[in-house]
């Protein structure tokens, strides 16, 4: 039985060196590590309510990365917003899974993409802040087929040995359309988001409760195992199907948080991200919860006491 570790980054430092052990468990520079992670990053400088630094608040309840990027055009004002959220991560003692949508998906023979993507690894793959790269997001349900992502995948690691590759599915599909995947990333993951009104409107299976947090996981535990690689959850702050127009703003409460982490847990998963940290919400919508601050604050709080509780958990 393996002991799970935490390993909190509290100061920035060179990019550090991450690996896989045989056994799923994330090393930092050789130390065994549970990322805890949010998506998105908050902009550069941004303040929590009580006017602390935003990176540095994550960080000190146990989160150790961020999804830092865009999610629009790839421009040069793109790219300075990346630079920006680097550097406040860097400062903040974080770091950050970056994420450029427009470089994820290279059809074959597209030089003018391949050296884009090869000038941004050269440049960011030894920045103190660098973690992951997070590749195409959901792409079996986008019906992008794993030939289009595969030169993304060979040409980060042809760059950068040091940092995995992850791509997160949405919840649909089933093992066998989901595996052939397992070729064009290092760490797999799903989301799932099962508080709404009315529940379970993020799934289309019949399990409709919070449960469905463990259906999920149970689901990319499959689909990761033969390849031998580990997997993530994505769970819910908030999401589109809460936060469009005609919705009902609701974010889960601490409990329900704790839930799905340790329902992921059971399911050996071996890291915690939750999605939509700070999208921030019409003032028109209706609330059924607290507010972005509070829910982000929470959710940190949730995500670092159910980690530190983990010790007994096994790892794939």
């Amino acid at each position: 039985m393996k002991r799970l570790a935490i390993f909190l980054l509290a100061v920035a430092a060179p990019a550090a060196v991450i690996t896989i052990r045989p056994d799923g468990v994330f090393l930092f520079d050789g130390k065994p590590a549970f990322p805890i992670g949010f998506t998105t990053a908050p902009a550069a400088g941004t303040k929590t309510p009580s006017g602390n630094d935003a990176y540095t608040e994550l960080a000190s309840s146990g989160v150790v990365f961020n999804r830092c990027g865009t999610v629009g055009k790839w421009t040069s004002e793109a790219e300075a917003t990346l630079d920006r959220l680097m550097d406040s991560a860097a400062k903040g003692g974080m770091r950050c899974a970056i994420y450029i949508p427009d470089l994820a998906v290279i059809d074959p023979g597209d030089a003018n993409k391949e050296d884009e993507l090869r000038r941004v690894v050269r440049k960011y793959k030894s920045h103190p802040a660098t973690a992951f790269w997070k590749g195409a997001d959901e792409p079996e349900w986008g019906k992008i087929p794993p030939a289009r992502l595969r030169r993304y995948y060979e040409i980060v690691h042809e760059l950068d040995r040091d940092h995995p590759v992850w791509i997160t599915q949405a919840p649909r599909g089933t093992a066998e359309t989901l595996k052939p995947y397992n070729a064009v990333y290092d760490v797999g993951a799903i989301d799932i988001y099962p508080v709404s009104y009315p529940p379970g409107v993020h799934t289309n299976l019949a399990n409709k409760n919070l449960s469905m947090t463990g259906d999920f996981a149970k689901l990319i535990a499959d689909v990761t195992a033969p390849a031998h690689k580990p997997f993530w959850m994505v769970l819910q702050i908030c999401f589109s199907g809460v936060a469009k127009p005609g919705a009902t703003l609701r974010f889960p409460t601490f409990f329900e948080q704790r839930y799905m982490s340790y329902q992921s847990l059971q399911a050996r998963a071996v890291c915690s991200t939750s999605a939509a940290t700070f999208r921030r919400a019409r003032p028109n919508r209706t609330r059924r919860s607290a507010g972005t601050g509070a829910t982000t604050a929470r959710c940190s709080r949730a995500c670092s006491t159910n980690s530190s509780r983990a010790g007994p958990c096994s790892l794939r």
